[in-house]
């Protein structure tokens, strides 16, 4: 059990009075907040929160235990800020890369390695966390998924990202259609990038999808593979694809967008700048 997550999640009810703001407020759904909680009260059992028609409130334990929760949520917060410091030496950048972007995060961070005085370090993690990690300092910039809330940190241009359409080798289908027909759509979780993942997964279906969704963090290749999956990777990404599946350019409303997020204008810039100059352009020719 994940005992700081879980007791995150009970937190996050408190201070939002509904399960259904807690969720918006963590950027998850709703379902697996609700059994975190209920996991948490089973393994103590004891019921932390009344849930009835007019919210959600402490129960008598919940509110023994309150004070016990949120000195270990702080206290598990500032080890992770303080290891961080300590594996962090000066002049370091530290560079916050989203697993969806796989392909293009590498250029890009290639890049910012030969342009910087200093190493460039990786740090990947769900696009929310990151610009979190931004907003607080831990990291020096994100390359993350767009759209996604980016309030208290500077913001480049949402760059749309040349990206592949991945199926199994003879099922691309007419010529005509935009996607692969009668196959599961294999997207990352959507609890990573709730908004990114709605954008796609619509225009998807707009363009023709008429498969199921799979969402895995493992990546689409085990379903293309099968021949029951297909999906949509950053174009810099086709060089590591093995040869067995099919890879075509995907079309243009279909392409992942990404955005730098930073706290300095300089670094922002510039590192904006480099994604500018990579994203459409890597694996051409």
């Amino acid at each position: 059990m994940d005992l700081i997550r879980h007791c995150s999640y009970v937190l996050a009810v408190v201070e939002e009075g509904t399960f259904t703001d807690a969720a918006i407020s963590l950027g998850i759904t709703q379902p697996p907040l609700s059994q975190g909680v209920r996991r948490l009260e089973d393994r103590w059992g004891v019921r932390l929160l009344d849930r009835s028609a007019r919210g959600v409130a402490l129960t008598a334990e919940g509110r023994r235990l309150l004070p016990v929760m949120r000195a270990l949520v702080a206290d598990a917060h500032a080890l992770d800020r303080r290891a961080q410091e300590l594996g962090r030496a000066p002049g370091d950048v530290v560079v916050g890369v989203d697993p969806a972007l796989s392909g293009l995060t590498e250029a890009v961070l290639a890049r910012l390695a030969g342009d910087a005085s200093g190493p460039v370090r990786p740090r990947p993690g769900r696009p929310e966390a990151l610009v979190d990690a931004v907003r607080s300092g831990e990291i020096d910039l994100a390359l993350v998924r767009h759209p996604c809330l980016t309030d208290g940190v500077l913001a480049g241009l949402p760059r749309p990202v040349r990206t592949a359409l991945v199926s199994p080798t003879g099922r691309r289908g007419p010529e005509s259609l935009s996607v692969p027909r009668g196959l599961a759509l294999v997207l990352r979780p959507r609890d990573e990038a709730p908004a990114a993942h709605d954008l796609l997964w619509n225009e998807c279906v707009r363009a023709g999808h008429d498969g199921p969704l799979v969402e895995s963090e493992h990546g689409p290749l085990p379903w293309v593979a099968a021949g029951t999956g297909w999906s949509l990777l950053p174009w810099a990404a086709v060089h590591s694809l093995p040869g067995s599946v099919a890879v075509r350019e995907a079309p243009r409303r279909l392409w992942l967008r990404a955005v730098v997020v930073a706290r300095e204008p300089d670094v922002a810039r510039d590192a904006d700048t480099v994604l500018a100059e990579i994203a459409g352009d890597v694996g051409r020719g």
